[in-house]
C-alpha cells in the first residue's frame, strides 16, 4: 500500500485546519470561539490562583457579604469618607470623638487578631456619633473581605425570639441564626437598650457575648445607656464581661445628625 511520511500528515492537518478556519469565518466565527471561554482568565474560573483565592472569588464573596450584612443602605452615608469633627460644639466632645475614631482605626489595622478578639462598646448621648463609628468600621471590615452582620438591638432580639418560639422548626431556625451570629467575623449590635428588655433578652445577649469571646470573634456594641443603666438593665455578669473584654468609649455632645442636616440645608 501507499506509505505516508510525517510531512504528509502535517500537510494534511494544515489543510484541514485551513478549511475549518474558512468554514468558521464564512459563518461569522473565529477559531478562538471554539476554545473554552472563562469569565476570569486569571484563575480559569477555579477561584484559586497560586494557592490563594483569586480576585474574582474575593469580589464575589465581598458582594455576598455586603448583601448579608444588613448594612448596604446605611453604609452610603455612614462611612469614614463622611467623617466630620467640626459638628461638635464642645472641644471635649470633639476630643472624645476623635479618640474613638482612632480606636476604630487601630481596631482595623490589626483585624482580625490571630489570638483573641477586639471588641468595642460605645456609650453616650443620642446623636453623638456612636452608630456612625460602628457602621463605618463595619464597612471597612467588609471591604477587607470579612463577614459582618449588623442589627439594631430591637431587630436582633425580635428575630431571636421568632426563631426560639418557632415550634414547627423544632429549634433549627434558632440554632442556624445563633450560629450565624456567633461565627461572623464582626457582629454589630446598634442601640442596645432600645429593645424591650426581659429575661429572654438578657440571657440571649450574654450568650452572644460569651460565645463570641470563646470563638475569638469581634463585636461592636453601641448604646445610649450609661454604664450604671447598663448594669441595672442587664445582669452583673454581663456588665462585668463587657467591662473586662471591651474597649469602653464614652461619646457626648449635641445631636450631630441634626447639626449635619442643618449645615447641609443652609
Amino acid at each position: 500500500g501507499q506509505s505516508y511520511t510525517i510531512q504528509d500528515f502535517r500537510r494534511a492537518l494544515s489543510d484541514l485546519m485551513s478549511k475549518k478556519e474558512a468554514l468558521l469565518s464564512a459563518h461569522g466565527y473565529r477559531k478562538e470561539d471554539l476554545q473554552l471561554q472563562y469569565t476570569c482568565p486569571d484563575c480559569k474560573d477555579t477561584g484559586l490562583r497560586n494557592h490563594t483565592f483569586c480576585h474574582c472569588f474575593q469580589t464575589k464573596m465581598r458582594k455576598l457579604y455586603y448583601a448579608q450584612s444588613n448594612l448596604e443602605k446605611l453604609m452610603e452615608t455612614n462611612n469614614f469618607s463622611h467623617l466630620r469633627t467640626d459638628l461638635f460644639r464642645e472641644e471635649e466632645d470633639q476630643r472624645r470623638f476623635y479618640l474613638a475614631y482612632q480606636t476604630c482605626r487601630d481596631f482595623l489595622s490589626t483585624f482580625p487578631q490571630k489570638e483573641g478578639c477586639q471588641n468595642i462598646l460605645f456609650y453616650g448621648t443620642v446623636g453623638s456619633g456612636k452608630s456612625f463609628l460602628s457602621i463605618a468600621t463595619a464597612k471597612e471590615v467588609l471591604d477587607l473581605g470579612y463577614r459582618v452582620l449588623y442589627f439594631s438591638s430591637g431587630e436582633l432580639f425580635d428575630r431571636l425570639a421568632d426563631a426560639a418560639f418557632d415550634y414547627k422548626g423544632e429549634g433549627r431556625r434558632l440554632s442556624a441564626f445563633r450560629e450565624d451570629l456567633i461565627s461572623c467575623d464582626l457582629l454589630v449590635i446598634d442601640d442596645l437598650g432600645a429593645e424591650v428588655t426581659n429575661a429572654f433578652v438578657s440571657a440571649r445577649l450574654f450568650d452572644l457575648v460569651n460565645e463570641r469571646k470563646l470563638r475569638g470573634t469581634s463585636t461592636i456594641i453601641s448604646t445610649n445607656l450609661n454604664l450604671e443603666e447598663l448594669r441595672s438593665r442587664y445582669s452583673d455578669r454581663l456588665f462585668s464581661r463587657l467591662i473586662a473584654d471591651y474597649t469602653v468609649l464614652e461619646l457626648a455632645g449635641g445631636d450631630v445628625r441634626l447639626a449635619n442636616k442643618f449645615m447641609r440645608t443652609n
